[in-house]
């Protein structure tokens, strides 16, 4: 099975899209409030974790290290996008690269990640809350 090229995405811009049963959910402060909070586990959680066992130069080198990571995933996902305008992420672009096996393991492992992500976000707000029960009426939470 081909991925569409670009010139099977030309025409079909000129054809209407399917109608949909399917309603917007998520809006523009829904979306937010995930970002957001899919940082904060990760500020509270890593960095109070690395600071404590690596110091400050440990951090120091780990955080240099990932942007430079960081920064090659950045122009590696602008230069595919151009050259392969798909739909699909991780997925599409490995699947082109990797073969069918390939895309489905990158599509698997981003599925997983936004999986862990939610997970370390209702630890996160359910580890701040327990600290404001205690505060408020110092009940602890099993």
């Amino acid at each position: 099975m081909n991925l569409p090229t670009s010139a099977d995405m030309s025409e079909n811009r000129s054809s209407p899209r399917p109608v949909s049963n399917l309603r917007r959910f998520a809006g523009v402060w829904s979306i937010w409030a995930l970002g957001v909070s899919g940082v904060i586990p990760g500020e509270y959680s890593g960095w109070n974790y690395g600071l404590i066992t690596g110091g400050f130069g440990g951090m120091l080198v780990a955080t240099l290290v990932i942007i430079v990571m960081y920064l090659g995933l950045c122009f590696s996902l602008a230069e595919m996008s151009s050259a392969m305008p798909y739909s699909g992420g991780a997925y599409a672009y490995s699947r082109c690269a990797l073969g069918v096996w390939g895309g489905f393991l990158a599509g698997t492992a981003q599925n997983i990640e936004y999986i862990l992500t939610a997970a370390a976000v209702v630890v996160s707000v359910g580890d701040a809350m327990e600290l404001v029960i205690y505060g408020l009426f110092a009940v602890r939470i099993p």
